[in-house]
């Protein structure tokens, strides 16, 4: 059971993550996993760039594999930190206003594990 709106998010990223491969995640499609993930959970979240959300980790992992940067779990934190810095424009954290910065989003923590799990330390 995942509260709030992070169960069907990532339940709509997960299938269409699934939709991109035929067998397995490996070098050759995690581009198109990623680009996958990510664009299911912003067509469904409704979300943009540094609106302190888990788009804000997905779309940078993915934008960072797709320059063949390497991708670990110290980068992954690195963009959830980023959200520290951001108010709240989306779910449950935007009833805090400015009171949300200070603090870095949850489901962009939880993304970093997420992905961590998928690609850790993978270079595309």
């Amino acid at each position: 059971n995942v509260g709030g709106a992070s169960g069907p998010l990532y339940g709509f990223g997960f299938i269409k993550m699934a939709s991109a491969v035929n067998d397995e995640i490996d070098h050759d499609n995690l581009k198109e996993v990623l680009k996958a993930f990510a664009d299911g959970i912003q067509q469904r979240g409704k979300v943009e760039l540094n609106e302190k959300t888990m788009y804000d980790v997905i779309e940078r992992a993915r934008e960072a594999v797709e320059k063949n940067e390497t991708v670990d779990l110290d980068k992954l934190q690195s963009f959830a930190n980023e959200t520290k810095n951001m108010v709240a424009t989306k779910g449950r954290a935007s009833y805090f206003n400015e009171a949300s910065k200070g603090y870095i989003d949850p489901g962009a923590q939880s993304s970093v594990y997420i992905l961590n799990a998928l690609i850790g330390a993978d270079e595309a």
